[in-house]
């Protein structure tokens, strides 16, 4: 899996504590509502998110765990396992 580490898609010390608002953003609309920085802000809470998740499932169950995003059930199901 390769990571984007560009610096955009980053968050800020302070930011990073503030990032379980996007769990909240659980339809295209809220996601890509705002300006360009508060896309890219959602972006990179997201992913500060996941790769709290994927630390806690491991490597392994990735794809797993994708199959059931496929299926139908919610990323709020699967990461509260």
């Amino acid at each position: 899996m390769q990571v984007d580490y560009r610096t955009r898609y980053s968050l800020s010390p302070q930011d990073s504590q503030t990032t379980d608002y996007v769990r909240d953003l659980t339809t295209f609309s809220s996601f890509f509502k705002g300006d360009e920085q508060a896309v890219v802000r959602n972006y990179a809470s997201a992913k500060q998110v996941v790769a709290s998740w994927l630390s806690k499932v491991g490597t392994t169950s990735l794809y797993a765990h994708l199959q059931r995003l496929k299926n139908g059930e919610s990323f709020a199901e699967i990461v509260t396992e």
